[in-house]
């Protein structure tokens, strides 16, 4: 009697020619030929599906921010009998009132102006980039302790500190005149392109205003609030206090946010990719007679003085030059197609 029953078993035996892992309906099993799906990624739709592979599937963030610790992070990896100790330290309960603002400032700032710093990545570019800097802090440490007197530190701290403040103002009002001359200079098509990705920096711009005016604005808005508590100290001390902290927070949320747009220069690699690096060689031209007015020039020899004030700016000019020309070559990045 001739067996009638289909025969279900693929050519190849069991699994096919997939092996004896393959399953009707799914992918193969890995290690026949097909490789492993990606972790986070399922076979087929290439839906995530993190559940599947374990805590290893969560994206980390590209940006390479990573939080301060916690106050109670910080105390769990002190002793006991020794924290104990510390709390009792005079002023070390302020300290980490400030710590926490601070912390929480940051953390603030880096959600609120998370832009792109290198558009485009390009490994040996980022590393000429911190050599540069990493040279430039050295030569500059080397001229002032060789040639600089206490004054001339102080001058040195002085301009470090008045180019943090000014940086920002520079950049919002050379930002818009060099994306004006790129998008008057680029073809029709990529003006269009360019124009339609004003949003970002413009977003950011004003948002970065605000984070600027929000000192000077508390400070207007509680003169009167502290003059009506006159006759009442208590309640006019507390409310101090609250005060002083939102003033510690809003000044700490704006140093950092400075520090994220200048390096970011506002997100103007949104609007083309070869923009921020022509933006960075202005500002540290701008710079230039920026700290000739607030410190003058520096001591030493006039040639070496001379070095000293050109050799940042001409540096980074032709950092600038090859940035460019590696985004043109390498990366397909055309300035006006």
């Amino acid at each position: 009697m001739t067996d009638t029953t289909p025969n279900t078993t693929p050519p190849g035996g069991p699994g096919g020619p997939y092996g004896p892992g393959y399953i009707p309906g799914q992918h193969p099993a890995p290690g026949w030929g097909y490789p492993a799906p990606h972790p986070g990624q399922g076979w087929g739709d290439g839906q995530q599906n993190p559940e599947a592979w374990g805590p290893a599937a969560v994206p980390e963030e590209s940006d390479g921010f990573r939080e301060w610790r916690s106050v109670g992070e910080l105390a769990q990896s002190v002793p006991g009998c020794f924290s104990a100790f510390v709390l009792l330290v005079p002023g070390t309960i302020p300290l980490l009132i400030m710590y926490s603002l601070a912390r929480s400032a940051r953390n603030r700032a880096h959600r609120v102006f998370r832009l792109e710093r290198d558009p485009v990545v390009d490994p040996p570019l980022s590393r000429v980039k911190k050599a540069r800097a990493v040279l430039a802090v050295l030569a500059s440490s080397v001229f002032l302790l060789v040639y600089g007197a206490q004054n001339d530190i102080e001058n040195a701290l002085t301009d470090g500190a008045v180019r943090m403040m000014v940086a920002p103002w520079l950049l919002v009002l050379t930002a818009p005149l060099l994306v004006y001359l790129l998008m008057r200079w680029a073809s029709v098509s990529e003006h269009a392109r360019m124009r339609s990705r004003l949003r970002v920096p413009l977003v950011t711009v004003a948002k970065y205003v605000g984070a600027l005016t929000s000192v000077p604005l508390l400070t207007l808005a509680t003169i009167p609030v502290l003059n009506s508590l006159v006759d009442r100290p208590y309640i006019s001390f507390a409310v101090a206090v609250v005060i002083v902290g939102l003033m510690v927070w809003a000044a700490a949320f704006t140093l950092f946010s400075s520090t994220l747009v200048v390096r970011a220069g506002f997100g103007t690699g949104q609007i083309h990719k070869a923009l921020p690096g022509p933006l960075t060689a202005l500002l540290v031209w701008e710079f230039v007679p920026v700290g000739l007015l607030t410190s003058g020039m520096p001591p030493g020899p006039v040639p070496l003085a001379l070095l000293f004030v050109l050799g940042g700016p001409l540096t980074v000019t032709a950092v600038t030059w090859w940035e460019v020309h590696r985004l043109t070559t390498r990366h397909g990045v055309v300035l006006r197609p």
